[in-house]
Parts: C-alpha cells; structure tokens; sequence
C-alpha cells in the first residue's frame, strides 16, 4: 500500500488547502471523478463546469465521506477543499507523480474508433490469468487518469497489467508523458475530430506521436488493415506487429461467419496458432477488437483456451451494442457515440438482420465542414441497408434525409425530426411488435434516453 496524505497531494499538485489544517495528516483512500464511486476519505475531482451541478455534486460528496475536493473555481465555499490554479493540468501533474511510481506494466489503446471495445475486450482476455487495472467510463484524457493512475500507485501490488484507453485530447504528448506506455495498441483512423485537426492524416500523424513516448523496448500493435496505420514503422528494439482481417496480416481472422445478434463466429489466427471463437455482440467490426487481444494473449503467456474464455466471455460497455429483447420488440443500444466509421459498421450489421427494421439515429459530432457531406453520405448508406423506417432528429436530420432521397431509394419511410424529444411523441405509433430498433447518435445527444422509453413499451 503506498497511499499519500491530503498534504503530500495537496504539494504534488500546487494546491492551496483551505478547512481543517489537521485533515492534511490523513490518509486518501482513493481519487474520485465520479460523485457515485466515492467513500470514505476519497478525494473529490470538482470538473463540472455547470455551477448548480458542480455545488450539489461536492454536497454530495462530502455527505458520502469524501476528506476534500480539489477545484479550480476560486469562488468555492463549501470546505474543505484543495484550489488549483488549471485544474487541467493540476490532475495532469497528479496523474504523472503517481504513474512515476510505479512500475506495473500499461497497455495504451488509442484510434478514432473501437478503442472501448478493444480496451474490454484486452482486459476480458487478459484477465484469464493476470489481475487487470482498467479504465472506467470517460477515463480516457490525459486530466481523468488522476483516479486511475492514484489506484494503480496505492494498491500495485494488487495488479499485474494496467489497459487505458487513451483519447486524443489536444496533444497526445500529455498522455504520452503521463502514460508511458509499455505497449501501444492503435484501432483505426477515422473522422472523429476532424473539425480540429481537418483530415484523416493529421489525426494519425497526431495518434501517432503516444509511439514517441512508448518503452525502448515497447511493442505497438496496429490495425494492418488501415491504410495509414499499416505504414507505421519503428526503430528497434521497438516493435510494431500488425492485426486485421485480410489472411496476408501475420495476426489475422479466417472464416467468419455472422451469426446475427448472438455475435460473429471465426478463427483466430497466427502462424501455427489458431483458435475458433464466438465473438457474443453483434457486428463483424468486432474482430478487430479481438485480434490485438488475441495477440496479446499470445505475448503474455495465455494457453488458446483462455484465450478463447476471454474472448468468449467478453462483454460490451454501456451504450454499445447492447441488445435488449423485450415482449414487444428487439432493441439495438449503440447510442453512446458515432462516426462515419461506425455508424456504416452498425448499419452494415442492422442490414444482415431478418425482420421489420427501424432505425433512430442522431447527429456525428466534431465533423466541422463536412457535417452536411458526412450525414448525406449516412442517408445513401442507410437507403442501400433495407431499413424499412428512418427516424433522425437534430440539426443534421434533413441532410440525412437528403442523403435517402438522393440515393434515389423509396422502400425506406423517412421522418426528420429538429430534437430527439420530439421522437418520444411518436415511438408508440411508429413502432410495431415484433421490431428490430437500432438506435446510435453521438454521445452528447444522449440517445440513450430513447431506449428507455423503447424499453418501456
């Protein structure tokens, strides 16, 4: 255990402690950024922006036990707490110190796509035989590893791997400084971000830059099937092994077969190795998450059948691909985020299903220029997917609309929508027994709150 006091975290990050001089002798438990993980003696991470929120989740932490909350709103009252300067970089110092600390071996997992898939998938192999550290929900910028990076420092002993996933946020030189990854894993390079960094070659030379920061002795391990990930080269004694589905990549898929909303079955395959697993979520893009674990598990010493467990095992987080099969209809959730990528990956697999097919979808955030092109191109994709009813809301819906009718296909009824509310009046109408529902949007439409109200019919 190698737990640090109020007053070392409060010198760590150049805070100014104002409350009870005599709580900086205790002990911190744990680093919370969310208000429903806090405990006894944790510290509290103040980042919501929202005033009101920001006061009743402090009230709340402070009522669950919580020793303090660092902040870097100077017009905080409510004691005892921790003033930061840049709260950012406040939790970028911490997260440092603490990682410096340790020497458990970490798993960096970044790409515009699947980096949550294939960070669970990772650990849900790995888990098999070693004790994992991973990433919670949101974990993934360099000023929200504080919670982690604190965890893995007071209770090493207690793990054997650490598995972040790790988005681009700015620069990927803060994760990079933090992190130092022993091993790289990259998904895909999408569209994600392309309103800041302005196209697909920026945003992989900016991915790119966490090799920098990688081991001396560190191994990347990339989607050999993407056309800019698959150039990645590296000095030795660095290594770079690749993954895809196309046989001519040395970690690879054979034989696959979809088996609808039961999953994907195929062969995992590397040169004299091979496993036949059953992938248990819908969607054949979610082979790409169980390669670079495949892979993985080989590197660390798994047998084929715990690999095989691990995969086989596997569940998906929140929001992705979950199904839920109710008296009424079959709900499809993907709803936590969306791309180009992924959205023409959910509507490739929405496509393979039997039945009466709905789908609800909202806008792809962070496309800057090319929103309208991009949700054009989504509207003559989903006008090839034999989607019998179209259900878009946001200020994106009438180019997805467009994208339908341009496609010059009249088999998909259509209805656009300014809000997502506006969808709840009409779901009882438009839904019918027996239905398969898709529903995906960017995470900040919060779509979710539309399967709950499917869930209930």
């Amino acid at each position: 255990m190698n737990k640090l006091t109020l007053g070392e975290i409060c010198n760590i990050c150049k805070g100014r402690f104002i409350g009870n001089q005599e709580l900086l002798s205790k002990e911190v438990d744990s680093i919370e950024n969310t208000v429903s993980f806090i405990k006894e003696d944790s510290i509290y991470l103040d980042r919501i922006n929202d005033p009101e929120v920001s006061v009743k989740n402090v009230k709340t932490a402070i009522k669950k036990g919580a020793i303090s909350y660092i902040t870097g709103k100077k017009d905080s009252s409510l004691l005892p707490f921790i003033l930061v300067e840049d709260f950012k970089k406040a939790n970028i110092i911490l997260s440092s110190t603490f990682k410096q600390r340790t020497n458990v071996p970490t798993i960096s997992i970044t790409g515009s796509v699947g980096k949550t898939s294939t960070k669970d998938m990772c650990n849900s192999v790995l888990s098999q035989k070693y004790k994992i550290l991973k990433t919670r929900y949101e974990e993934n910028h360099s000023w929200m590893f504080t919670r982690p990076m604190y965890e893995l420092m007071s209770n090493c002993d207690n793990y054997d791997i650490a598995v972040i996933e790790t988005a681009l946020d700015g620069a990927m030189k803060n994760n990079g400084l933090i992190l130092k990854p022993d091993i790289v894993i990259m998904t895909v390079i999408g569209t994600a971000h392309i309103d800041v960094h302005k196209s697909q070659k920026q945003i992989f030379i900016k991915k790119s830059e966490l090799l920098n920061y990688m081991s001396p002795i560190g191994i990347a391990y990339v989607n050999g099937s993407d056309k800019f990930l698959k150039t990645i080269k590296l000095n030795k004694p660095k290594k770079v092994k690749y993954f895809g589905t196309s046989e001519d990549i040395e970690y690879h898929s054979e034989n696959t077969k979809s088996l609808g909303l039961k999953g994907t079955n195929c062969d995992l395959v590397y040169k004299k190795d091979r496993i036949n697993v059953t992938i248990p979520v819908p969607g054949l893009f979610f082979i790409d998450a169980a390669l670079p674990a495949f892979a993985l598990g080989l590197d660390f010493g798994l047998k084929l059948d715990e690999i095989k467990n691990g995969i086989e095992s596997f569940e998906s987080d929140k929001h992705r691909m979950k199904v839920y099969e109710t008296e009424y209809i079959t709900i499809i959730d993907d709803s936590y985020n969306a791309s180009l990528t992924s959205m023409k990956s959910s509507i490739d697999m929405f496509k393979s299903l039997e039945g009466r097919k709905v789908f609800i979808t909202g806008d792809i955030n962070n496309l800057g220029d090319l929103k309208e092109k991009t949700h054009e191109e989504i509207g003559e994709y989903i006008a090839n997917a034999g989607i019998n009813l179209l259900i878009c809301a946001g200020s994106c819906s009438e180019n997805t609309v467009k994208g339908v009718l341009k496609a010059g296909k009249n088999k998909c009824e259509v209805m656009s929508l300014p809000n997502k509310e506006l969808i709840n009046d009409i779901i009882k109408d438009k839904i019918k027994k027996g239905d398969l529902v898709l529903v995906k949007a960017g995470e900040p439409e919060k779509f979710h709150t539309v399967v709950e109200i499917l869930l209930k019919l």
